[in-house]
Protein backbone atom coordinates (compact mmCIF):
# COMPACT_ATOMS: atom_id res chain seq x y z
CA UNK A 1 0.00 0.00 0.00
CA UNK A 2 2.76 2.46 0.78
CA UNK A 3 4.04 2.58 -3.44
CA UNK A 4 0.61 4.48 -4.37
CA UNK A 5 2.13 6.92 -1.66
CA UNK A 6 5.79 6.87 -3.92
CA UNK A 7 3.98 6.95 -6.83
CA UNK A 8 1.83 9.53 -5.63
CA UNK A 9 4.78 11.82 -5.16
CA UNK A 10 5.16 15.21 -6.89
CA UNK A 11 3.36 18.29 -6.91
CA UNK A 12 -0.46 16.06 -7.46
CA UNK A 13 0.79 14.22 -4.60
CA UNK A 14 1.57 16.78 -2.06
CA UNK A 15 -1.80 18.62 -3.64
CA UNK A 16 -3.76 15.47 -2.59
CA UNK A 17 -1.78 15.16 0.62
CA UNK A 18 -2.84 18.63 1.26
CA UNK A 19 -6.39 18.00 0.20
CA UNK A 20 -6.53 14.84 2.82
CA UNK A 21 -4.94 16.97 5.83
CA UNK A 22 -7.51 19.89 5.21
CA UNK A 23 -10.75 17.54 5.17
CA UNK A 24 -9.67 15.21 7.90
CA UNK A 25 -9.37 18.45 9.61
CA UNK A 26 -12.65 19.98 8.79
CA UNK A 27 -14.60 16.58 9.34
CA UNK A 28 -12.74 17.15 12.56
CA UNK A 29 -14.24 20.01 13.47
CA UNK A 30 -17.38 19.60 12.27
CA UNK A 31 -17.57 16.41 15.02
CA UNK A 32 -15.94 18.37 17.64
CA UNK A 33 -18.36 21.12 17.09
CA UNK A 34 -21.59 18.20 16.72
CA UNK A 35 -20.50 17.28 20.18
CA UNK A 36 -20.31 20.64 21.76
CA UNK A 37 -23.73 21.04 20.33
CA UNK A 38 -25.25 17.96 21.46
CA UNK A 39 -23.89 18.65 25.37
CA UNK A 40 -25.35 22.20 24.88
CA UNK A 41 -28.73 21.10 23.92
CA UNK A 42 -28.62 17.61 25.93
CA UNK A 43 -31.51 17.65 28.70
CA UNK A 44 -29.32 14.71 30.49
CA UNK A 45 -25.88 16.20 31.25
CA UNK A 46 -23.51 13.73 33.12
CA UNK A 47 -22.66 16.36 35.20
CA UNK A 48 -25.37 17.22 36.86
CA UNK A 49 -27.05 14.07 37.10
CA UNK A 50 -23.78 12.95 39.32
CA UNK A 51 -24.13 16.04 41.26
CA UNK A 52 -28.23 15.31 42.02
CA UNK A 53 -27.12 11.46 42.83
CA UNK A 54 -25.27 13.23 45.43
CA UNK A 55 -21.69 14.30 44.26
CA UNK A 56 -18.97 13.43 42.64
CA UNK A 57 -16.52 10.63 43.92
CA UNK A 58 -14.50 13.05 45.40
CA UNK A 59 -16.98 13.63 48.37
Amino acid sequence: MSDVVIVGGGPAGLADVGRATVLSGVSMVLSLAAGVLWFAVSPVRPVESAAVRGGTADD
